[in-house]
């Protein structure tokens, strides 16, 4: 469907319509493999945030175990932020 408009509105030869086409899908895929290891990331970052926290808080009282769980919290919600800011600038 595509190669029809693009043959049709653009002044592009066929091959050219064929090389920007292969052009885009590649481009595509480079960017959906950076966002798929930015989410793979995430993950791991977050799993060794939560082990690291986990071992701090269970050594400290009941009310600075509250302050760091939610301190975390917060931290936590800030960096999933930041990623899916990073994933929608890459996919505009």
């Amino acid at each position: 469907m595509y190669k029809y408009y693009l043959e049709r509105l653009s002044p592009f030869k066929l091959g050219q319509v064929n090389t920007l086409l292969n052009l885009i899908k590649a481009i595509s895929n480079i960017l959906s493999n950076l966002a798929h290891e930015i989410l793979t990331s995430m993950n791991l970052l977050g799993t060794i945030v939560n082990d690291k926290i986990s071992k701090i808080v269970e050594s400290k009282s009941e009310e600075k175990q509250r302050k760091l769980v939610e301190y975390a919290f917060i931290a936590h919600k800030v960096l999933i932020g930041f990623f899916l800011t990073i994933l929608y600038f890459l996919t505009m």
